[in-house]
């Protein structure tokens, strides 16, 4: 009896992850907020936000390597390529929100993630991403982003600077050093 009742268990939870995708079906990431899924074979993903109820599409740049890395209330993408130009996330509300890069270039662009908040160190820029606000900011920071649940951190010698998931800017502190 324990047996069988530890099976059933097991299966219903394996069903209940959705981790099993159909042949021909596209693989999906989801979080408490979004589904997002590649579309076929193709460089565009889906994404739906039980927020707004609806679906939204967004193609990336043929030949660009593409990875949804999901939050709690965004998803951001990691991108590789011969000439990536731009950041890709998506809010809370499915929408898809974009950052041009000041220079395309041959990179890979690796999302830090937190539960609302993404953020990019990228050739001396920090970008900051809330999954909250659905905006994007930057900071010339060339230290690598700590990221928590709702904020991104970034340590240089003298200053702290914090991205925040609630607004979606970034705040630098006061100079923390004294001069003699």
């Amino acid at each position: 009896m324990f047996r069988r009742t530890l099976i059933a268990v097991s299966l219903a939870v394996l069903l209940a992850s959705n981790t099993i995708a159909d042949e021909g079906q596209p693989s999906h990431l989801r979080n408490e907020t979004l589904i997002v899924a590649r579309i076929g074979d193709s460089n565009a993903f889906t994404a739906y936000s039980k927020h707004s109820g609806k679906w939204s599409t967004h193609a990336f740049a043929e030949g660009a390597t593409v990875v949804p890395v999901m939050g709690e209330t965004l998803a951001a993408f990691k991108v590789s390529g011969e000439s990536v130009t731009e950041l890709v996330a998506v809010d809370k509300n499915g929408a898809w929100k974009t950052q041009k890069l000041p220079k395309p270039g041959s990179r890979t662009c690796t999302p830090v993630i937190g539960t609302d908040v993404a953020a990019f160190s990228i050739d001396g820029t920090v970008y900051g991403f809330s999954g909250l606000t659905g905006s994007w900011d930057t900071a010339p920071l060339s230290g690598p982003p700590q990221v928590a649940e709702d904020f991104a951190m970034v340590l240089s010698d003298d200053h702290i600077c914090v991205f925040s998931g609630f607004t979606g800017s970034w705040a630098k502190s006061p100079a923390l050093t004294v001069s003699k």
